[in-house]
């Protein structure tokens, strides 16, 4: 909403150095109307213009958010990086983070970038939900574009991130003089290794490496096969959906459906898809397919996947808080 008077009074304002000096402008009604958190002035080639947000698309309009001003993300971002072994959210991982930079001087470049890609992808995830509840989206199609870049802008980083977290633990831990993981599908020969020194979970048939499997496939539909991948409309937000995601595709699945098989206890009608949802990752549905002797085949089962778009971002995180933790306590433990 362009306000002519107010733009006109800032264009002869801002036109000359010392404009205080102005007697034919009222100063304390710039300043007044330039003090509106929902005023913002830009200049181009063509002048100045000046845009009010209309409140009638925030929700509680008349209360300040602490991100309405860009300079909030930098605050923001800076506050989340806070080093603290005993702190919330993060402050433990950037904590470990500063010891292993102290202690490995040579890798400082690798851990500052950890440290900094962490700290983004908080970020990021903070502003997924300033969109999300900020603004009434209604039929306007920025709200969805930017919320949907920013997302797939924190998952790609996101898995990017895993692979740059493996190569400084095998090198600084398992001290490999070659590193072995150098694609996502390697991730999960690392995980599967029992001589990685890491927690048993990592091994195991459950939702860790479950959840790792998945991110990896939406960050590999979103660069290479988007139609792999939906969005849907929800309230404020929006939900991905996967139908199915190939047996080829799915490394950290197989033996997380045979082992979701014999605790399943429905129907087991043979040539049939039977569903099943796990207690403990409620957003993944198990087709199991079962042939004429109603034997489980793996690669004929389907995965489909369903969940909001901020609940995944909030949990794509809490298993890189696990992940980060693990790691750099292992590397700075002198077992």
């Amino acid at each position: 909403m362009l306000d002519q008077d107010y733009s006109n009074i800032l264009s002869k304002a801002l036109s000359i150095d010392n404009w205080r000096n102005l007697k034919d402008i009222k100063l304390e009604e710039i300043q007044n109307f330039l003090n509106n958190p929902y005023v913002m002035y830009h200049m181009s080639s063509s002048g100045y213009y000046l845009l009010k947000i209309p409140t009638e698309i925030l929700n509680s309009p008349t209360t300040r958010h602490y991100l309405d001003s860009y300079y909030s993300l930098f605050f923001y971002y800076d506050l989340e990086k806070n080093p603290d072994k005993d702190g919330l959210r993060f402050s433990p991982v950037f904590h470990f983070i500063t010891e292993l930079t102290m202690k490995y001087e040579d890798e400082k470049q690798t851990f500052d970038f950890l440290y900094r890609k962490t700290a983004f992808l908080l970020t990021l995830n903070e502003e997924l939900n300033f969109i999300s509840e900020r603004y009434k989206w209604g039929d306007e199609t920025k709200f969805r574009e930017v919320f949907l870049s920013k997302f797939e802008n924190l998952c790609t980083s996101l898995v990017e991130l895993f692979i740059s977290l493996i190569n400084i633990y095998e090198k600084l831990k398992l001290n490999h003089d070659k590193l072995e993981v150098e694609k996502f599908t390697d991730i999960f020969k690392f995980f599967n290794n029992p001589e990685n020194k890491l927690p048993t979970y990592y091994h195991d048939a459950n939702s860790f490496t479950v959840n790792f499997s998945l991110y990896i496939f939406i960050r590999n539909s979103l660069v290479h096969n988007f139609k792999e991948v939906k969005y849907e409309e929800d309230i404020q937000n929006l939900m991905l959906k996967i139908d199915n995601i190939p047996h080829n595709r799915r490394e950290g699945f197989n033996k997380y459906i045979e082992y979701s098989f014999k605790r399943y206890t429905g129907r087991k009608t043979s040539s049939s898809f039977q569903e099943h949802v796990d207690d403990q990752s409620p957003h993944i549905k198990i087709h199991f397919w079962l042939n004429r002797k109603s034997k489980l085949e793996v690669e004929k089962t389907k995965i489909e996947f369903n969940m909001d778009i901020i609940k995944l971002s909030k949990e794509m995180l809490n298993y890189l808080y696990i992940f980060e933790m693990d790691l750099f306590r292992e590397i700075l433990s002198e077992r």
